[in-house]
């Protein structure tokens, strides 16, 4: 692993809290009875926390050279990575036949990210230093729902408000990753692609929430 990026496993650790904090009062706060929350809500968790805890087993696993279980792991997620995609199935469906269908946009848009960077990291798998950026641009696809969800249900903001916080948040992360990679921006290719992407989601998002 590149010693600059020795410590990425950990960032992704604040991915826990940071859920935790958004699902709290929509979901955590009923535990352990969880009255009125669908099937398919649980398994979506369920699925959505196994990818996570995935996304930081794996750096720490290269950062302790256990490259064997890593190489293993990376194979678990050719399984759990479809199933993440169905599990957003049910929550769109959902979400469609509910009095904020436009809400829909996040779903689609999260989970075609989702499916780009991780099919770039796949596709670039022998390719060590890419295979890492693309897989650090998914764990940054978990932002947005988080973000959104804190900002929204524990600072009351509106959403456009909360969104545009995303927005720079991300722009931020991705600027610094890029100065990081300098002075080769070779390197730096998974977030110019991952910027293109974003500028894109942010465009279509006020193109759908700006009346």
């Amino acid at each position: 692993m590149e010693l600059k990026y020795k410590d990425i496993g950990y960032w992704f650790l604040l991915l826990i809290p940071l859920a935790i904090l958004a699902f709290c009062k929509p979901y955590f706060q009923y535990f352990p009875v969880f009255v009125d929350i669908r099937l398919s809500v649980h398994m979506h968790t369920v699925i959505a926390s196994l990818w996570i805890l995935l996304l930081i087993a794996q750096p720490l696993l290269v950062l302790t050279k256990k490259f064997k279980l890593h190489r293993n792991l990376g194979k678990l997620s050719y399984f759990v990575f479809p199933l993440l995609v169905a599990s957003f199935i049910s929550l769109m469906i959902h979400v469609d036949n509910s009095d904020f269908p436009k809400a829909l946009f996040f779903s689609i848009a999260d989970v075609t990210l989702l499916i780009i960077f991780y099919g770039l990291a796949i596709y670039h798998k022998k390719k060590v230093q890419l295979h890492m950026r693309y897989m650090i641009l998914t764990a940054i696809v978990f932002l947005g729902p988080t973000v959104g969800r804190i900002g929204g249900i524990w600072f009351h903001q509106p959403l456009l408000i909360s969104q545009g916080i995303h927005y720079l948040l991300i722009a931020t992360i991705l600027i610094a990753l890029i100065m990081r990679d300098k002075p080769d921006l070779q390197k730096a290719r998974p977030y110019l692609t991952g910027s293109v992407f974003y500028v894109i989601h942010a465009v279509l998002f006020y193109s759908v929430f700006i009346d």
